[in-house]
């Protein structure tokens, strides 16, 4: 198994990865990661224009398949179907169950079966996923997501998914977007991002190095949300046991009835009005 410190060896100079801004050189281009405010996901920058390329140069783009008319849904059967809502705003890999639909028979065209990229044309942010090779059967893509078929001799479907998704290109495309409610971005627009192309060893290592830092970030993010639950825990508790002492603590006063006032003066002059049965009088 590949650890993070072997993949970023190759990749970064010697000394501390930290939270710093720090260059790594690469084969065909040099690049920028930063690593600020304690985040796991790196963002890395292209500092030259060495070797970039059109993603047209490197891919086969076309939208998906538009839908005549509403896709009723099927419990068993018919074709499953990869839609906008499949798609993660963060670029992760959709699937595997999609929900199935009633189509007629449709072009080879609109299906990916791994190995593919498939792009957000509406809404933001406008991420691409990398179709996972282990599908189990090619499914159909609907628009408004777009169908990139990368030319595997060149660039990875991963590494085309993970340019894509740089903060760089993602503001590349938002300069060139139409639409004011809904944003969309135009096939050309696509077709002339510009992203830079090292050799197939370098972008494995970059899209190997991208996937643990996003395990990393899942792992750190359920180690906080554990921790605050933990916290919540004591805090409770400690809460219980303050009331509990109080209620033990507290003195018990009780009310002592005191005679009424009335009562008492009646019994005062009923024994300065009597006269022992005993008593003479002399004469």
């Amino acid at each position: 198994m590949v650890t993070f410190a072997q993949l970023m060896e190759p990749l970064l100079p010697h000394g501390s990865i930290g939270h710093c801004l720090f260059l790594c050189r690469m084969k065909t281009a040099h690049f920028r990661i930063d690593s600020t405010g304690g985040s796991p996901l790196f963002s890395v920058e292209l500092l030259t224009e060495d070797n970039c390329m059109r993603l047209a140069e490197l891919s086969d783009i076309h939208s998906g398949y538009t839908a005549r008319g509403r896709l009723e849904p099927l419990a068993e059967g018919g074709v499953p179907a990869l839609q906008l809502r499949d798609v993660g705003i963060g670029g992760e890999a959709p699937g595997p169950d999609f929900q199935r639909y009633a189509l007629d028979k449709l072009s080879d065209r609109y299906f990916v079966s791994g190995g593919e990229v498939v792009f957000r044309s509406r809404g933001e942010p406008n991420a691409a996923a990398a179709i996972p090779a282990s599908l189990p059967e090619p499914v159909v893509v609907i628009v408004p997501l777009v169908i990139v078929r990368p030319d595997r001799d060149r660039v990875l479907p991963e590494y085309v998914a993970w340019a894509i998704n740089q903060p760089d290109a993602q503001r590349r495309l938002g300069a060139e977007a139409q639409g004011t409610s809904l944003r969309m971005i135009p096939m050309a627009v696509l077709e002339n991002l510009e992203i830079a192309v090292p050799d197939l060893p370098t972008q494995k290592r970059i899209v190997e190095l991208n996937a643990l830092a996003r395990q990393e970030g899942q792992l750190l993010r359920q180690l906080a949300f554990r921790r605050e639950e933990l916290v919540s825990a004591i805090l409770g508790e400690a809460s219980s046991d303050t009331r509990s002492c109080m209620k033990v603590s507290s003195p018990i006063t009780r009310a002592i009835p005191r005679p009424h006032p009335t009562a008492a003066s009646s019994a005062s002059n009923a024994q300065r009005l009597s006269y022992p049965s005993s008593t003479t009088v002399s004469r």
